[in-house]
C-alpha cells in the first residue's frame, strides 16, 4: 500500500475520541483521518488497519482506506490543542457525504446489502468489538449500501492490549451481552431468513474458517513500524485471529445459527 500525503486538513469531525479530522491528500481525494497524536494512541490505528484487511478479505463492507504519511509542517491551527502533532503514519478511510447513520432495523431490511447486517455482528465478535454504537452503522443514501465504520477497540480491550493481555483474550467465551445493544437489536430485527441469505451466510463461514495463518502475518508484516507493535504482540494478535476464527461455530451457536455446510436456521 503506498502511502499518500497530506495537502491540507481541514477540520475536526464530531467529538469521537480519536480525534478524526476531514483531510485533503494529494491523491485527489478526502479522507477522514486519525492521527497518531490522538489521545488514544496508535493502538487506535493498529486496530483499525488489521480490522479493516480482515474486512477485505471476508467481503465486509468498508469505505476504502488508505495509510497517509504525516510531516510537522501538515499540523495546523485547527489541530493545536486537539492531537499531539507526531510525525509518522496516520489511518484515514474515504470521506463519504451520502453515509447516513442507521437508526432502525427497516433502514437494514431495505439496504441493498441487508444480509451483510448479520456478517458484521458475526465479524463484531469475533474480533472483540463491542464498540459498535449507533454512529458506527452506516448507509449510503445514494446505493442503499450499509457500511460498517470504526474499528478503533477491538481485541476486547480497545487500546489497552498487550502481550500480558492478549493470551487469556484468546479463549475468552464469546457474549453477546458485550454487544452494543442498539446495533444488535436493530441487526436481528432485520433478520429474514430466505435461500439468498443462507446462501450469503454460508459463504462468509467459510472464509472466516479459511483464513490462514500466512494471510494474517502478512497483515501483520504491513504495520507501519512508527506505531510501534512487537513482534511478540504480533504474534499474539495472528493467534488472536486464527484461533477465535476457527471458533467461529461457538458464535453460530450463541446465536441460533448453523453455518458451513447445509446452513440453515
Amino acid at each position: 500500500m503506498l502511502l499518500v500525503n497530506i495537502v491540507e486538513i481541514k477540520n475536526k469531525l464530531g467529538n469521537g475520541c480519536t480525534i478524526p479530522f476531514v483531510v485533503w491528500c494529494d491523491d485527489g481525494q478526502t479522507y477522514i483521518v486519525k492521527f497518531p497524536g490522538n489521545e488514544q494512541g496508535v493502538k487506535t490505528l493498529v486496530n483499525e488497519f488489521i480490522a479493516s484487511n480482515l474486512c477485505e478479505y471476508l467481503e465486509l463492507p468498508i469505505f476504502n482506506y488508505n495509510l497517509i504519511k504525516v510531516k510537522m509542517s501538515d499540523y495546523n491551527d485547527k489541530t493545536k490543542n486537539e492531537i499531539i502533532p507526531l510525525e509518522g503514519t496516520a489511518f484515514g478511510t474515504l470521506y463519504n457525504d451520502n453515509a447516513l447513520t442507521i437508526l432502525n432495523s427497516g433502514m437494514i431490511s431495505k439496504a441493498s446489502n441487508k444480509n451483510d447486517a448479520i456478517k458484521i455482528l458475526i465479524f463484531d465478535l469475533l474480533i472483540g468489538n463491542f464498540d459498535r454504537n449507533k454512529g458506527n452503522l452506516m448507509i449510503d443514501s445514494i446505493s442503499k449500501k450499509i457500511f460498517m465504520i470504526d474499528h478503533t477497540h477491538i481485541f476486547g480491550l480497545g487500546t489497552i492490549w498487550d502481550e500480558f493481555q492478549l493470551p487469556r483474550l484468546i479463549d475468552e467465551k464469546f457474549d453477546v451481552s458485550n454487544l452494543n445493544k442498539f446495533n444488535f437489536n436493530n441487526i436481528i430485527q432485520s433478520i429474514k431468513i430466505d435461500e439468498e441469505f443462507n446462501n450469503e451466510l454460508n459463504k462468509f463461514i467459510k472464509k472466516v474458517k479459511n483464513i490462514n495463518k500466512d494471510f494474517i502475518n502478512n497483515i501483520m508484516k504491513n504495520i507501519p513500524d512508527d506505531w510501534n507493535v512487537s513482534d511478540r504482540e504480533k504474534n499474539l494478535l495472528v493467534d488472536y485471529i486464527y484461533k477465535r476464527f476457527n471458533r467461529v461455530d461457538e458464535i453460530l451457536n450463541l446465536l441460533n445459527i448453523k453455518g458451513g455446510d447445509n446452513s440453515e436456521i
